[in-house]
């Protein structure tokens, strides 16, 4: 006869000191003490107490070996699916057409940060991705010390994104006017989104109102795609606490909204009195794109002076508002930019 055991605290749990062996459950005793399989152990428990309390064993056995495995899980560090670059002239090409045909990325743009390494290709399979480096800390903006990947699909019929590697933050600077000292950062979710911001901006759009009636000296785009809040709320700190301008370019949609306040609160609490814009509402007015590479698609068809126009009535129209609004709110310390 077996000697069982039950493990203390976890008596579902069992083991069989003659056998070296344990388990959990009843279909796990059954199938070692009678050597048969799960088919058969199943038969047994259901001729002895019925069909209804063996498929209930089955459940719990299933629940007991999901907890088995998340407390595993728990307990070792978390595994980083590694990351490889493709140096193929190849895929890198297959990039930059993506990025410049299919997202309409002026090539003034794609080509230098393809040389300088902040976009690079990854391969899988016979898939070719679009790889963005993400870097943390004092690395953050040089893709040589890259922990991560943000990678895109170029495939329309099999759309992929995803993050490889460590999470990290997708940033780069650009030069807007030499003639400022002011310095500002955009933080957008993706990398296309982040360009087709820097797009807009480079080709005197006026869809972006802060660039269109202010200068500024350094522009640092920031795509939080592949982040982590924390390190989120450490990059608006440290940006507040040196004096730039934040200005959020989120998705129109829920999670956009809440990454935006979640900016806005780390701004407000760096510095009651920082600068803080939020971009997004200029999707809301152009048929409620859902984000900036969409507004640039727009911008590109329909071009500057159709979007101006429709763009000066909804400011308009905006100002009534906000006009309405201010005598019976009570504004924040936070210094909010007028985005439209």
């Amino acid at each position: 006869m077996p000697v069982l055991c039950r493990h203390p605290g976890t008596p579902e749990k069992f083991y069989l000191h003659d056998t070296g062996s344990g388990g959990g459950g009843a279909i796990d005793l059954v199938m070692q003490v009678d050597n048969c399989d799960f088919k058969t152990a199943i038969a047994w428990l259901s001729n002895h107490f019925g069909g209804p309390e063996a498929v209930a064993t089955h459940a719990a056995a299933a629940e007991i070996a999901a907890k088995v495995a998340l407390e595993e899980h728990e307990r070792e560090p978390a595994q980083v699916r590694p990351f490889q670059i493709s140096q193929d002239p190849r895929d890198i090409a297959a990039v930059s057409d993506y990025l410049i045909k299919d997202r309409k990325i002026t090539d003034a743009l794609v080509k230098p940060l393809i040389e300088k390494g902040f976009i690079q290709a990854s391969r899988a399979g016979r898939f070719v991705n679009a790889a963005f480096p993400l870097t943390q800390g004092r690395g953050l903006g040089n893709p040589t010390q890259a922990v991560g990947v943000s990678l895109r699909g170029l495939d329309p019929e099999h759309p992929f994104h995803g993050v490889r590697g460590k999470k990290g933050l997708w940033t780069y600077n650009t030069v807007h006017s030499k003639d400022s000292e002011r310095d500002v950062l955009v933080l957008t979710e993706s990398p296309i989104d982040a360009m087709s911001v820097n797009h807009l901006v480079s080709a005197n759009s006026e869809l972006i109102k802060p660039f269109a009636v202010n200068k500024y000296r350094n522009v640092h785009f920031v795509s939080t795609i592949g982040s982590t809040k924390e390190s989120l709320v450490s990059v608006v700190t440290a940006n507040v606490s040196s004096g730039k301008i934040i200005l959020t370019a989120f998705d129109n949609d829920a999670a956009g909204r809440q990454l935006t306040e979640t900016v806005r609160e780390a701004a407000k609490s760096a510095d009651s009195g920082a600068r803080f814009g939020n971009l997004t509402g200029v999707l809301v007015i152009f048929d409620n794109l859902k984000d900036f590479n969409e507004l640039l698609m727009l911008f590109l068809k329909e071009g500057k002076e159709k979007l101006k126009k429709r763009l000066d009535a909804a400011r308009e129209a905006r100002a009534n508002n906000v006009r309405e609004r201010s005598r019976s709110t009570r504004r924040d310390t936070l210094t909010e930019i007028d985005i439209i």
